[in-house]
This record gives structure tokens, sequence and C-alpha cells, in this order.
């Protein structure tokens, strides 16, 4: 059986566990607030936010979620990632810009 292609973030967000929906939309409204003319878009099967080019990119995985900001969203969401990260010791090992552990 085939498994379904993404299309949407909305349907990327529906097809996660119950907690981890709830921390991804807290996530897409950050962004969203921050970048409020980014056009959302699913780009290497994740959730990908463009203002002239891509500026993040998020994902959930088995024991985080990552957020991956492009050259030029770096600075655009440098005081957001920062609440997010507090210090190295919450960070995930892999990536290095993960945001939170779900476990």
């Amino acid at each position: 059986m085939k498994k379904k292609t993404i299309k949407t973030v909305d349907e990327y967000i529906a097809v996660q566990p119950a907690n981890v929906r709830e921390k991804l939309e807290r996530l897409r409204l950050t962004i969203k607030k921050a970048a409020p003319k980014a056009e959302e878009e699913i780009s290497y099967m994740m959730p990908a936010y463009k203002f002239h080019g891509v500026l993040v990119y998020f994902g959930a995985y088995q024991n985080h979620i990552g957020f991956y900001p492009t050259g030029s969203g770096i600075s655009a969401f440098k005081k957001m990632s920062s609440r997010f990260m507090k210090d190295r010791r919450e960070r995930c090992a892999s990536p290095s810009i993960s945001l939170c552990h779900l476990r």
C-alpha cells in the first residue's frame, strides 16, 4: 500500500500524535507571528515557510521537533529560537538546533 503524500501543513500536523500536534501548532503560530507574509508549503516532506526564499523548515521526529532556519531565516528567527533553547543541556544531540524533546 502506498503512503499518502502530505500536501499541506495542516495535513502534516494532523498525522502527528496529539502531544506533538500541540507543540507543532504553537511553533507554527510563532513562525506566522514572526513572518506574517511568509507562505506555508511542504518542501522536503516538511513544513516550510517562504518569503523571498525559504526562511525556515520544521519537522517532527520520534524524540524531538527540529527547527531548520536557512541563512535568511536565522536572523529573522533569532529571538524566537532563543526562547526555545535556553541552554545547551536542553538541546538534543542531533540535529544541533532541535527545539525540544518529546519524551
